[in-house]
Formats: structure tokens, sequence, C-alpha cells
């Protein structure tokens, strides 16, 4: 996200546990976004341990409005 201006981590602890990773709150063409890496900075979560419920409750904390999913991967070909 090189493209994210006025980075700043903010650690949240919520009613139902802690999120896989501090999010990075910044602002892209003049919009606030938050992103926070479902499996950890560090990939430390397999996708059994992901904290799925805490990573959703979350952003609602920080009055995010929409959760948009980005998968990574190898293309089909």
């Amino acid at each position: 996200m090189a493209d994210l201006t006025n980075k700043r981590r903010v650690k949240l602890e919520t009613p139902v546990g802690e999120p896989s990773d501090d999010i990075v709150l910044g602002e892209l063409t003049g919009t606030t976004v938050a992103f926070l890496p479902r499996h950890g900075q560090s990939h430390k979560f397999m996708p059994s341990e992901v904290p799925y419920r805490t990573n959703i409750y979350a952003p609602k904390m920080l009055a995010m409005r929409y959760i948009i999913l980005v998968r990574y991967g190898l293309a089909a070909t």
C-alpha cells in the first residue's frame, strides 16, 4: 500500500478478543482506510486459527463502514 499516507498503527482489544494484528490506518486519495492482515503481519495464523469474529468487530469499533477482502494467491492459468 505504497500510496497510503498519514499511516498510523492502532492496537485494539475487542469484547471477543484481540484481532490478528494491529490495524494500520491511513488515507488513500482522501479517504480514511484501515488495513488488517488477517493472518497477522508475520503470517502467524493458519487459516483455521484466524480470529475472524474479532477481525470483523475491530473495524466496526473504528467506525469503518465497509470491509473489503483482498486475497493474494496464484492466478488461474
